[in-house]
């Protein structure tokens, strides 16, 4: 898997990379107790530039900045950014960095027993409760809807 998420990184950037890694670890894993499971998946014929801006994000999961801020880094104006996002991935820029974080919320959740505070900060949320009302409003059910990985490191 490693290998494949290389070269995906190598052709496509980090932000496919990322999504493909998702993908890979929950693929079988669609509808957990009913919830919507849905991910952000890379866009096929996306542009370069899109591909710089996801890469940027990705990187900035732990650490979010304002879409002003990334727009400004990636050398677009907001409204440009806002334009690309619409027309490549089909939602606002602000929309789609919330997805990525949540996508590695869940995958954190899903892949490690890490505590859901710890899980927050490393998806740029200030603690448990934000994380939680994000991710129900997004996915329409609780971060660990089974109490897995609730277990307190000793």
């Amino acid at each position: 898997m490693s290998l494949i998420l290389d070269l995906i990184e190598e052709r496509f950037g980090k932000g496919s990379a990322f999504l493909a890694s998702s993908m890979f670890l929950h693929e079988g894993d669609r509808s957990v107790a009913g919830l919507r499971t849905r991910t952000i998946l890379p866009i096929a014929k996306a542009s370069a530039r899109l591909h710089q801006v996801t890469d940027l994000m990705v990187d900035m999961i732990e650490t979010p900045v304002p879409i002003a801020q990334m727009a400004a880094q990636s050398g677009l104006s907001l409204s440009s950014m806002e334009r690309l996002f619409r027309t490549e991935a089909g939602m606002s820029p602000g929309r789609y960095f919330q997805m990525l974080r949540l996508t590695r919320a869940r995958d954190l959740a899903r892949s490690t027993d890490l505590e859901v505070q710890t899980i927050a900060l490393r998806c740029g949320y200030a603690n448990a409760s934000a994380l939680g009302r994000a991710y129900k409003s997004a996915f329409g059910g609780p971060l660990r809807p089974f109490g897995r990985g609730r277990r307190k490191k000793t």
